[in-house]
């Protein structure tokens, strides 16, 4: 049986984990199907500067991307606790950026108004590497 819980603002599933915006500002809540049952909700705390954080969240199972007004967060296990690991923004002020994320194998997209922003990991950080103008794909160098 998957854990109960109140409705909120996003929900996201992949695999053995759940996620879903926390009932006070700057939490997400999560549960992992482990040992044949679902595990009680843990919460993430996380006190970012923008408003919103769970406003809208994606997960592969493996990693949590949570968007808010004009950036995204990046969220990994460690060992057993899930810890903050990243801060997404676009090299340029884009109109309601974080209005959407995704995940997509191994890259994160986040998305504006106007622009979808596509970042990659590497060494341990993330990068901005690709981004739509329009219609257009854009390589960053």
């Amino acid at each position: 049986m998957r854990p109960s819980h109140k409705p909120s603002s996003s929900f996201s599933t992949a695999g053995n984990l759940q996620v879903w915006s926390g009932q006070s500002a700057g939490t997400l809540q999560l549960s992992e199907y482990r040992d044949g049952r679902w595990a009680a909700a843990t919460t993430i705390e996380d006190q970012v500067p923008e408003p919103g954080l769970g406003r809208l969240i994606v997960t592969d199972g493996e990693t949590i991307l949570a968007g808010v007004q004009g950036a995204a967060y990046v969220y990994r296990k460690q060992g057993l606790i899930w810890s903050r690991v990243g801060r997404l923004t676009p090299d340029a002020p884009v109109p309601d950026f974080g209005a959407s994320v995704a995940i997509l194998q191994s890259a994160l997209v986040v998305a504006g108004a106007d622009q979808i922003c596509i970042f990659s990991e590497q060494q341990d950080s993330w990068k901005l590497t690709k981004r739509t103008l329009g219609r257009s794909i854009a390589p960053l160098d």
